[in-house]
């Protein structure tokens, strides 16, 4: 018997560049694009499409970063945080099915909806009412249990 596995890269996954801003913060991210006076950009972190004011990011220091980052010499320390990390996430998603690409449920259970919202699939929480269970003994050979919300 023959059997094919394939693996799909998560956006946390595929390499992250810094976006360095001129506050001397950064945004991670796995891609971005200028559009206009614009920066969108695919979160590492939040694994969510984001903007920001092209104004707002140091170019420079975001080019030599980068350029950098490409061409240094990993460290075993880095080595066994990337292991750590990698092991994580894959614990992550097995708890975490995914239910469209790039979308998967969330960690702490509860009810969600997928919805598509311009083209993009999302999931919304549906919330859920509070309500009291009790049981009364019945004269019959049956309980019966009323719901209160």
């Amino acid at each position: 018997m023959l059997s094919l596995a394939l693996l799909a890269v998560s956006p946390a996954m595929a390499e992250t560049k810094r976006l360095i801003l001129k506050d001397g913060t950064y945004q991670s991210v796995t891609k971005y694009e200028v559009q206009g006076d614009r920066v969108r950009y695919r979160s590492a972190d939040r694994e969510e499409w984001e903007e920001i004011p092209k104004a707002l990011i140091d170019w420079k220091a975001t080019d030599d970063f980068n350029a950098g980052r490409a061409k240094a010499v990993e460290s075993p320390e880095a080595s066994e945080l990337d292991r750590e990390a990698e092991t994580d996430l894959k614990a992550e998603e097995a708890r975490t099915p995914e239910v469209a690409p790039g979308l998967r449920l969330p960690d702490g259970g509860g009810v969600v909806l997928l919805d598509a919202f311009k083209g993009e699939p999302q999931l919304v929480e549906i919330p859920q009412n509070g309500g009291e269970v009790s049981m009364i003994e019945s004269p019959y050979d049956r309980d019966i249990i009323e719901l209160h919300t």
